[in-house]
């Protein structure tokens, strides 16, 4: 396991705490700390610059958020990811996503319905081009548009607590797979469905979207992930 990169001085006030969770989360999500690496306090406190305590609250949030999984007499690690895990985490996801399109549908303003149109038309500039690391960080900003025009806050709250393990998956998808023009053509049918107003189509298009590299993700990842190799 490697560690995120020193921090000057040792601070311990309330944004500082943030910074660790930050800090920690992202080297989850990148795979710097990959899935079943055990999180050493000593270690990780020297590399922050941080007591263990906001170290320890931080692995609290991401344990809360399911990036973190807890053995008791054993320690805290990374959690593990296999096939099980990512069929688990899309299905959900697919859930989520579809109903969010449904009510974007519904319920989105003729200003929600611009800001999708211009994510759109960066994402046509990077299907041209080719450009599938440009498609997969405008693809974000497009699901958050989505669900920034449901105008659903819990909806978004219960999203969002899932933002990290979905977040993760999509990391190894992007560095192991390719997709271009098929994705754009993909977000423009779910576009279209919501500009229409046609919430039955627009949930359909997205679950479909977000079903559709369920199987191949499935076959990157261990068949089985229970427990990290070292937490026996």
């Amino acid at each position: 396991m490697s560690v995120p990169s020193p921090a000057a001085g040792r601070q311990d006030h309330p944004s500082r705490q943030g910074k660790v969770y930050e800090q920690l989360k992202q080297a989850i999500l990148t795979g710097e700390i990959r899935p079943g690496d055990r999180l050493r306090e000593v270690q990780l406190s020297r590399a922050l610059g941080v007591s263990r305590i906001p170290l320890r609250e931080a692995i609290r949030t991401l344990e809360r958020e399911g990036l973190v999984v807890g053995f008791a007499r054993r320690g805290m690690y990374a959690s593990p990811l296999g096939a099980r895990d990512v069929d688990e985490i899309y299905l959900i996801r697919a859930v989520l996503e579809g109903l969010s399109a449904r009510l974007a549908a519904e319920h989105h303003t003729p200003a929600d319905l611009v800001r999708i149109d211009e994510i759109l038309a960066v994402m046509a500039r990077q299907a041209e081009r080719g450009d599938s690391d440009g498609l997969f960080q405008t693809g974000r900003e497009f699901h958050q548009a989505v669900l920034d025009a449901s105008g659903n806050r819990k909806l978004a709250e219960i999203t969002d607590l899932m933002y990290g393990q979905v977040e993760r998956i999509r990391q190894v998808r992007m560095r192991l797979t390719r997709r271009s023009r098929d994705v754009y053509r993909e977000y423009r049918r779910i576009r279209d469905a919501i500009a229409r107003r046609d919430g039955v189509r627009a949930e359909a298009e997205m679950r479909a979207h977000v079903e559709r590299p369920r199987q191949a993700l499935k076959r990157l990842f261990p068949l089985a992930a229970d427990e990290p190799a070292g937490a026996g």
